[in-house]
């Protein structure tokens, strides 16, 4: 059967105003599918005199992060600098009408040097936010937890998470609380640290429930990892490591309780020759992960490349990793159900003048627009 012509959409240019085009590459554990996407018309206006002003103090405001509230709004956190000379992270909660719910310019979370703070929803309407601050002259990593209203639920300023610690991140544990990942620096003389990265579960009350110092997942030559849970408490980190820049994509599983799962010291996700970096995982729903990474395995062309880990660390596609795109970088992922993801990546285009980046798909709002011939799948394109 031939492939229409007519796209919707295409009769009606008012509407396409409001829609955005982008090719996009769906991974499903057993295939590679082709799809186009579109991105939907935003429900918040993004003009500037019409949008939401989420806070207008003194001084600079700045690196925001949002998570939902979990009824339609968000929780926005960000670095503020009101108060000379000090770093502070404060937060506003938007409803559903973008009217804001706290006090007016947001509510003090905690004081977090060089601004590193990170964010993630307590599943109640509230978040819990974490930081890093200077504690007896090193860094310490620090967790405030905001209920619905605004209001602190731990103590002021935050828990101690962990000290020799920065760079923090958080993802929820499903209960109210979370986990904790930040980096540890080794000192191996003028100009050379290596990492070690750990980890620390808090629950809904900021008490810490795994070892003191946090459970060590690896030591690496570069700071670059993530997480993702489960939400009951499980978590899968991706990592980079190896020596002189031939950096490898690694992983390990740690249950609720922080014990690694997939051997002491990880799997290995690609160890193709070269370098692989910059890895973003996505969960399949199945207690594995679908991983996406930038791969320089051939010449000097930068690959786009994923590999899906079944629930006990096993590679389920091809070694090393396939292939999803050539002359691509800078890959960011979201699950598309059925265990599968959307993966986008910047490339340059040889017809664009001064090598301007191609964005090669949109995450924000999106659905795919497909249809089902007797032959297959097939997607159209413009």
């Amino acid at each position: 059967m031939a492939q229409s012509s007519s796209l919707p959409g295409r009769e009606r240019p008012d509407i396409m105003k409001r829609l955005s085009v982008f090719i996009a590459i769906i991974l499903s554990p057993g295939m590679l599918l082709p799809v186009l996407m579109r991105g939907l018309a935003e429900a918040w206006s993004a003009d500037a005199p019409v949008s939401t002003p989420v806070c207008t103090a003194g001084g600079v405001q700045m690196l925001p992060a949002i998570v939902s509230d979990g009824s339609g709004g968000a929780i926005i956190s960000w670095v503020d600098y009101r108060n000379p000379d000090i770093c502070d992270v404060f937060a506003q909660r938007l409803d559903s009408a973008r009217v804001p719910q706290w006090t007016a310019d947001g509510v003090y979370v905690c004081t977090s040097d060089m601004g590193e703070h990170a964010m993630t929803s307590d599943g109640s309407g509230g978040a819990i936010i974490v930081g890093q601050h200077l504690l007896k002259d090193r860094w310490a990593v620090y967790a405030q937890r905001v209920d619905p209203s605004g209001a602190p639920q731990w103590t002021a300023g935050g828990v101690v998470v962990a000290t020799a610690a920065s760079r923090p991140t958080v993802i929820s544990d499903g209960s109210g609380g979370a986990v904790v990942s930040w980096h540890e620096s080794i000192y191996e003389g003028i100009g050379d640290y290596r990492y070690k990265i750990r980890l620390q579960r808090v629950n809904a009350a900021g008490v810490s429930l795994w070892v003191a110092d946090g459970v060590h997942v690896c030591t690496t030559g570069l700071d670059d990892h993530v997480m993702i849970g489960d939400g009951l408490g499980e978590v899968i980190v991706t990592w980079q490591e190896g020596p002189d820049c031939t950096f490898d994509i690694h992983a390990q599983q740690l249950d609720s309780a922080g014990t690694p799962e997939w051997g002491t010291a990880g799997v290995a996700v690609c160890t193709s020759p070269k370098f692989q970096h910059s890895p973003v995982t996505v969960g399949d729903g199945s207690g594995g992960a679908i991983i996406a990474w930038s791969d320089v395995r051939a010449g000097q062309e930068v690959n786009v490349c994923a590999q899906h880990l079944d629930s006990a660390g096993v590679p389920q596609w091809t070694a090393n990793g396939v292939v999803v795109s050539g002359d691509a970088g800078l890959t960011t992922m979201i699950g598309a159900g059925s265990g599968g993801v959307i993966i986008a990546w910047l490339t340059e285009l040889d017809n664009r003048q001064n090598s301007e980046s191609d964005l090669r798909t949109s995450l924000l709002t999106c659905v795919p627009v497909l249809r089902m011939y007797p032959a297959g799948l097939h997607s159209w394109t413009f």
